[in-house]
């Protein structure tokens, strides 16, 4: 069948198709200026970088936000702000960030992820999915 993409109603990571499968799409593209796009991400990347107190070339945002929640709010529920694992740990301003500090390992990372998922499954029974492949 054929939907439109108003009736899709695309948003970041979401749509109303459910289990559907898209399996070909065809997109009508608008020429226009690229500058007021550019000002408006530079805009975004300014207050975005305003509102971060910590160095922003070691973090990384290792979980998706599950539907009708936010990772920053499930980890602060169940108290995992601020839980470290090496040189790994997780911001205690937005806890959804984890930053990694001199002499941090891969497993460091890995490790604390694998324990925020396991303890956001076991405390609220969500199964956190992650952004990151690791491989």
């Amino acid at each position: 069948r054929t939907v439109p993409g108003e009736e899709a109603q695309f948003a970041h990571r979401r749509s109303n198709l459910g289990a559907d499968i898209i399996l070909a799409g065809v997109f009508q593209l608008e020429l226009a200026d690229p500058e007021p796009l550019t000002k408006r991400m530079q805009k975004l990347w300014i207050v975005r970088s305003a509102s971060t107190a910590f160095d922003t070339r070691r973090v990384a945002l290792p979980f998706v936000d599950p539907d009708g929640t936010s990772v920053d709010r499930l980890i602060g529920e169940i108290g995992l702000t601020g839980l470290r694992e090496g040189g790994a740990l997780l911001c205690t301003q937005n806890p959804s960030y984890l930053i990694a500090e001199d002499g941090v390992t891969s497993q460091d990372c890995v490790r604390l992820i694998d324990r925020v998922r396991e303890q956001v499954l076991l405390q609220t029974g969500i199964d956190l999915q992650t952004n990151l492949q690791v491989w």
